[in-house]
């Protein structure tokens, strides 16, 4: 394990070559993806979040400095950013391995399933009551959230559930039935360094005081690159291709010959190892 560590300019232009060719093979794979019909709810979800995650792969390597995409009159090293764009990728790669990946059966899936239409429809409800939406349109979201209710009491998984987590599934407390350090573990990540990670990342999303307390120190946080704003960028950007890895080689799993109009050099990226990220 080598993620958080000092990194030279070479270190972070070979993690942005890496990224770049894993960006551009994902948008591939996803291309190669489209038109098709869905096989199952599973594929179906799967092609929406592996374009979500496709996305934010996009935006994340305009955002880097030295990205071959961006014409800039200097580099901005704004590892705020980077860090928001990678927590996100992140959560839409738990999201995919979850709800699209991880081998579960029928009762699993669709209790998993309906808890997030569930969490949906509630959230869709309370934003539009915020913004004064009319009563007519909120009490269709009633109706429907009780539909998806009915669904889970009536679900075998859902009923083995203890009676807390099935109340907190029911009020769109709870979205998940695994914690994300039990599936971090799965990808083969230590539970210990993925919540250092992520620690780093969210104080810099919601501006706590480790993002901000040593702006200034030795230039930090000024754009300017720094060995720190360096290492850092050169992490979120190893663990990001972590993850658009994994996912780039489940895509083509769930849609056989989405990677037919890759190169060599992409699928020799998509193959290779992530040796700093995993166990």
């Amino acid at each position: 394990m080598d993620l958080f560590r000092e990194a030279s300019r070479a270190d972070y232009d070979q993690a942005l070559a890496i990224f770049d060719v894993l960006v551009s093979a994902s948008t591939a794979i996803s291309q190669g993806a489209s038109g098709r019909p869905a096989e199952s709810g599973r594929h179906y979800h799967a092609s929406l979040l592996y374009t979500r995650l496709c996305g934010w792969g996009v935006s994340a390597l305009m955002a880097l400095p030295g990205n071959r995409l961006s014409v800039a009159q200097f580099e901005n090293w704004d590892f705020p950013a980077i860090a928001s764009i990678s927590r996100n990728l992140i959560e839409c790669y738990i999201a995919f391995f979850y709800l699209c990946v991880e081998p579960i059966e029928k009762e699993e899936w669709e209790c998993r399933w309906n808890i997030f239409n569930l969490h949906d429809c509630l959230r869709r409800k309370k934003f539009f009551e915020l913004i004064g939406e009319e009563m007519d349109q909120l009490a269709k979201f009633d109706e429907t959230a009780e539909e998806l209710r009915d669904r889970l009491r009536n679900n075998k998984r859902f009923l083995e559930l203890e009676p807390a987590v099935q109340k907190d599934c029911l009020k769109a407390r709870k979205l998940y039935l695994q914690s994300q350090d039990e599936l971090v573990e799965k990808f083969g990540i230590e539970r210990a360094l993925f919540r250092g990670l992520y620690v780093l990342l969210s104080s810099h999303v919601h501006t706590f005081p480790l993002g901000f307390y040593r702006i200034g120190m030795e230039n930090r946080g000024r754009g300017l690159e720094t060995e720190v704003d360096r290492m850092y960028m050169t992490t979120a950007v190893k663990i990001a291709s972590f993850f658009i890895r994994r996912a780039a080689k489940e895509m083509i799993q769930l849609f056989p010959g989405a990677d037919e109009g890759l190169s060599e050099m992409d699928h020799a990226a998509i193959i290779e190892p992530n040796h700093d990220v995993e166990t």
